[in-house]
């Protein structure tokens, strides 16, 4: 969707290159970036850790693990996987396994000596768990790996794979979808918050004009006074603010008043004020019939806002009702508990 900010920003300010819409973009932006060279810089730690020679205490043959070097010093650790082919059942089992160096065994034994203690996963139904248990209680240098079972199933052992770079990558897709979806959040949360001002304060400068009107002012002299209201207060409102660009776009283009009104009507796609700015361009200027119109304007923007005041109460009650059923059913239990447990 190309131009969408500066669509979206012609559409609430009247200006494509609005620093709000452009602040919004360029946030997106800077998220891709960053996942980015988060993504690069774990890559690069990634690939320097597989080119570093790291120990390994394996004996392999192949792809197949034949047994496992006791370590120098230390405990060595390491994740196989068991593959078992019975008769009519094949199945793999992740196996892991911590040996420890001569030294570290004899401390371990000089102590309390409980094999909990020396970080042997407890796994009791599974015979090949139950040699992972045994095979560091002896002293041999090489742990050779069984190639069966005492049933004579037979077993064949390899080095668990590392799936990080899978990983990784699926991460990196998931924290860019995850922000390619909400890339146009924020704008619409601007265009929603620009709609809800000029429903609210609508009526508020349809009264304001209808006392200026009444007092024999002309339209253009009202809403000159009232955009100078509005400066003298400061008020900061969307609404507010695109009635001082208003004035601020005549005084220096000399447009007509009502064609900026109904410009900023029109992409506000607001019914209630294209309404209202449509009654005023028809009868600007016929005095006394545009104060008669727009009074009856005003009482239904009134009303239409109490009668969503009331939609919301009733929602509000409606969203109230689940915690308070979750809070009854809590205070019946306390109170029904006592007796029940006491019969």
């Amino acid at each position: 969707e190309t131009g969408y900010f500066e669509k979206m920003c012609f559409k609430i300010y009247a200006r494509k290159d609005h620093e709000k819409g452009m602040k919004i973009k360029e946030e997106n932006e800077r998220r891709y970036k960053f996942l980015t060279i988060i993504f690069l810089a774990l890559l690069i730690l990634k690939l320097v850790a597989e080119l570093v020679p790291s120990e390994d205490n394996l004996l392999k043959k192949g792809e197949l693990v034949q047994g496992i070097n006791r370590p120098e010093k230390g405990v060595y650790g390491v994740t196989l996987v068991a593959s078992v082919m019975g008769e009519t059942e094949t199945f793999e089992k992740e196996v892991p396994f911590a040996i420890r160096s001569l030294d570290v065994r004899d401390e371990k034994s000089d102590s309390k000596g409980n094999p909990e203690k020396d970080g042997f996963k407890q796994i009791q139904e599974s015979k090949i768990l139950d040699f992972t248990r045994k095979i560091d209680e002896s002293g041999n240098r090489v742990i050779m790996l069984p190639v069966e079972t005492e049933e004579g199933v037979h077993i064949t052992w390899t080095e668990k794979t590392n799936n990080d770079l899978a990983y990784l990558f699926s991460l990196f897709l998931v924290c860019v979808l995850l922000v390619y979806m909400g890339r146009y959040k924020k704008m619409k949360i601007l265009e929603k918050e620009a709609r809800e001002s000029v429903v609210k304060e609508l009526p508020d400068f349809i009264n304001l004009m209808l006392l200026l009107l009444s007092a024999g002012l002309i339209f253009s002299s009202a809403f000159e006074k009232y955009s100078n209201n509005l400066l003298k207060n400061g008020k900061d409102t969307y609404f507010a603010s695109q009635m001082i660009e208003i004035r601020n776009q005549i005084d220096e283009t000399n447009s007509p008043l009502i064609v900026e009104l109904k410009n900023f009507a029109e992409r506000t796609e607001i019914r209630e004020f294209i309404r209202t700015v449509n009654i005023i361009s028809d009868n600007v200027y016929k005095g006394s019939l545009l104060v008669e119109k727009l009074e009856v304007e005003s009482n239904l923007l009134w009303e239409n806002r109490r009668k969503g005041a009331e939609e919301n109460n009733r929602i509000a009650e409606t969203k109230l009702s689940f915690p308070l059923a979750i809070h009854l059913i809590v205070l019946i239990g306390v109170t029904i508990a006592p007796p029940l447990i006491s019969t």
